[in-house]
């Protein structure tokens, strides 16, 4: 009986148990409050903010929470801290100014700058193949990643060729003018019932597509040149 006493007065006195928590916290969901709303919730439930880290991220805004520790859900005791980390937005990139360039170059600058590319296409009057168009305009911050909308030239558009019998010569030239065409050829033919100049034959033949600087052949009243 005597050891029985001394040795449950030796087990209280010198090896006492550890204290019991009779009451845990669940950490609260952190994500997407920022700082100041987390603090307060946390402060609620009797929880500390221990430290912020930060980070880039291409679809939270800038100052909302992306992570904690410990997890939301979690227990922890009364008086413990969370450690949360800090969307800084997505990361900011200048859009690289290739208009003029061929579209292979302008492609490789784009990727390299790490953006999506979609390509459209328009007639121009500028060599086919070139940059003619960018969205974003050029030297304007955009996210990463995101898409950058290039327009390539086709070349200019090929010109239907208008019928231009029993118009005058000069009439003609002006039209074929206009169009971006030149006369290759004037073939003078006499003996027709029309006044001199008018043109009476053409080739190609109306409705062909030219392209720009094609050239067209006329027949035309008048007696050849001697």
């Amino acid at each position: 009986m005597g050891f029985g006493i001394g040795y449950a007065c030796a087990v209280a006195i010198l090896f006492p148990p550890p204290e019991t928590v009779e009451q845990f916290t669940m950490v609260p969901d952190l994500r997407r409050l920022t700082l100041e709303s987390a603090t307060e919730r946390l402060a609620a439930d009797q929880l500390a903010l221990e430290g912020v880290d930060s980070l880039t991220h291409p679809a939270v805004p800038a100052g909302e929470i992306i992570a904690q520790g410990p997890l939301p859900g979690q227990l922890t005791v009364p008086g413990g801290s969370v450690r949360v980390t800090v969307s800084r937005g997505p990361e900011m990139r200048t859009v690289p100014d290739v208009r003029n360039m061929r579209r292979g170059d302008a492609e490789t600058i784009l990727t390299a700058s790490g953006f999506s590319i979609r390509i459209d296409t328009v007639h121009a009057d500028v060599e086919p193949g070139r940059i003619v168009g960018i969205e974003p305009e050029p030297g304007r911050a955009a996210p990463l990643p995101s898409e950058v909308r290039v327009t390539v030239s086709t070349g200019p558009a090929l010109r239907e060729l208008p019928s231009l019998l029993g118009r005058l010569l000069d009439e003609a030239r002006s039209t074929l003018d206009s169009l971006g065409l030149v006369v290759s050829e004037i073939e003078r033919r006499p003996g027709f019932e029309a006044p001199p100049g008018t043109v009476i034959g053409q080739e190609p033949a109306a409705g062909t597509l030219l392209d720009p600087g094609s050239a067209v052949r006329l027949v035309v009243v008048g007696d050849p040149p001697q």
